[in-house]
């Protein structure tokens, strides 16, 4: 498959998107309104939440990224591929599902 390059301006448009993120949004807000008593500083707060942040994105993408390797060792068909696809999917609207109910 042929990759498409991109252009400074798409990723740099992409880049901005993450700041239009309503729930990063919310998570910042709420972890620095919670945890605002722990310092006096702005500014060490916002670099202890920065850091626990990084280090727990740095676990989660590890652990996706490790599930996608092993899924693209074992799934070899477009078949597979298409039946993992629909189960992820399914139990993707069950969890809405399980929040709406």
């Amino acid at each position: 498959m042929p990759t498409r390059r991109v252009g400074p301006v798409r990723a740099l448009l992409r880049l901005l998107l993450l700041w239009i993120n309503p729930k990063a949004w919310a998570m910042a807000v709420a972890t620095a309104s919670t945890y605002s008593g722990l310092s006096r500083s702005p500014l060490v707060l916002a670099l202890v939440a920065g850091v626990v942040f990084a280090a727990a994105a740095a676990f989660s993408l590890t652990l996706w990224c490790s599930g996608g390797a092993w899924l693209t060792r074992l799934l070899k068909t477009e078949s597979q591929w298409r039946a993992v696809n629909i189960t992820l999917a399914l139990l993707l609207a069950a969890s809405v599902a399980l929040m709406w109910h």
